[in-house]
């Protein structure tokens, strides 16, 4: 299994609290600085994702940010890794721990779950889910990264994890996006950056699983988007409601998920 973490090079002391929860071995991908903090983000993961995928045979990856603490045992995490390696060829993502950003009319109650492993689940609408910190990555995933990288590039701010919950930008939906852009001016407001609203776009959407198994937990630190201190909860309330879903499992998925709708830009 290949595991790869992002880290800025300056940010040493992000990299050494690292050390410390993983006791493995890890490559590391410099993170990519762009005069869009978002963007040099998802540029940073593209690049993580491909170099995990094209430096072994594994048909998976785990790519972590570098404010990501294991919370349980590393075997424990093995035995789960390895289980979904099974089927890569059905998910392009699996997001660990994500959080839900239930400031908008949209709240957590309205989340349709439905079970897809014993321990992974689908989320409709998955549009407020926010978090990439931890993501296992299939194989299947390398030809919509161009899609996600050629987007970044040209549109500037769109942050990875918002690309892995959605399927299009539009200026007329800024309550999906109300946090990124808020995030955006945070990050340039000692600067002299005219950033301009990107014009609408259609991306292909990843086939996204959640993990209802708690496995990390983000560490409160100095965050070099917004300038401030992530203060992160014990415990999400989007990771107790995917614990108690009552959602029958389904013992073989079914064949039509091997199958992808392809949205052009």
């Amino acid at each position: 299994m290949s595991i790869i973490v992002i880290n800025l090079p300056w940010r040493h002391d992000r990299l050494f609290q690292f050390t410390q929860k993983w006791p493995v071995d890890f490559l590391i991908q410099e993170g990519i600085t762009h005069k869009m903090p978002h963007t040099g983000c998802g540029l940073s993961h593209i690049s993580a994702i491909r170099k995990g995928l094209n430096l072994t045979e594994n048909n998976t990856v785990l790519v972590l940010e570098d404010d990501c603490d294991l919370d349980i045992n590393y075997d424990l995490l093995c035995n789960l890794l390895e289980d979904f390696d099974n089927y890569f060829n059905d998910f392009d993502v699996i997001v660990f721990d994500p959080s839900h950003d239930d400031s908008s009319s949209k709240p957590i109650e309205n989340l349709n779950v439905k079970r897809v492993l014993q321990n992974c689940v689908k989320i409709e609408p998955n549009t407020r889910l926010i978090g990439c910190h931890c993501c296992l990555w299939s194989k299947r995933a390398l030809p919509i990264l161009e899609e996600y990288e050629n987007a970044l590039i040209k549109y500037y701010f769109l942050p990875i994890d918002r690309m892995i919950f959605n399927n299009k930008w539009s200026s007329s939906d800024l309550e999906t996006w109300e946090r990124c852009i808020d995030n955006m001016f945070k990050s340039n407001k000692n600067s002299n950056l005219l950033v301009p609203m990107p014009p609408d776009i259609v991306w292909t959407p990843p086939t996204t699983w959640v993990c209802t198994d708690h496995v990390v937990k983000l560490r409160s630190s100095f965050s070099d988007h917004t300038q401030e201190i992530n203060n992160m909860p014990d415990v999400d309330p989007l990771m107790v409601k995917l614990k108690n879903a009552k959602d029958v499992y389904i013992a073989e998925l079914p064949h039509e998920l091997n199958v992808r709708v392809v949205n052009k830009l």
